[in-house]
């Protein structure tokens, strides 16, 4: 109460207080930087290499390998490098020490990865070179082709099923066992066709 005493008794006082907090408050507003996340530089590369049919096991030896030991040899400043390979895709990720310069770096990358395909398997397409930012995009990406593949293979065996059934065919679960897959569940493995 003791405030509203002194606001009604000095009511100059209060308005000239007013203005300053809100010149104040324009002020911090205008200082302010406007970027509240700044774009954080990590040095990392990736080069993503596809050659479709070959296993995870090939991808590895025929092309993630050279791949490896000729950026650590030839680019500069190569911390370490991590892959990842499965069926027709490898990701290769070139970790930099902080104080690289990226630009240079990725061109020094993407002229090795070019030169590699000369020891490539034949047919085999150029790589992407991609930032760090861009690694987490393209990893989904090939992780959803992946998965479109896995689910056109589905389709293909339900429409097998549907054409031995049509056929005068049937499916007996007779309990050859129940496979776990990879969700937790079960699923019934039949062998024998009916005719």
């Amino acid at each position: 109460m003791w405030i509203v005493k002194i606001a009604l008794q000095r009511s100059y006082t209060f308005i000239v207080l007013a203005i300053i907090i809100v010149l104040l408050g324009g002020y911090a507003i205008a200082k302010t930087a406007t970027d509240i996340f700044p774009n954080i530089k990590i040095p990392v590369a990736a080069v993503i290499w596809r050659y479709t049919g070959l296993l995870p096991e090939e991808m590895a030896n025929r092309i993630v390998l050279f791949s490896e030991r000729i950026a650590q040899t030839t680019v500069n400043d190569v911390e370490h490098t991590e892959s990842q390979s499965v069926n027709g895709t490898a990701v290769v990720k070139y970790f930099f020490q902080p104080d690289v310069d990226p630009d240079l770096s990725f061109a020094q990358i993407t002229t090795v990865s070019q030169t590699q395909l000369f020891f490539a398997p034949p047919g085999t397409p150029p790589p992407f070179v991609l930032a760090h930012l861009e690694v987490a995009t393209a990893e989904t990406i090939a992780l959803q082709a992946q998965l479109s593949r896995v689910n056109i293979l589905n389709r293909y065996m339900n429409a097998s099923v549907l054409l031995v059934k049509a056929l005068g065919g049937g499916w007996h679960i007779d309990g050859l066992g129940q496979i776990p897959t990879s969700a937790g569940a079960t699923a019934a493995l039949d062998v024998a066709v009916v005719r």
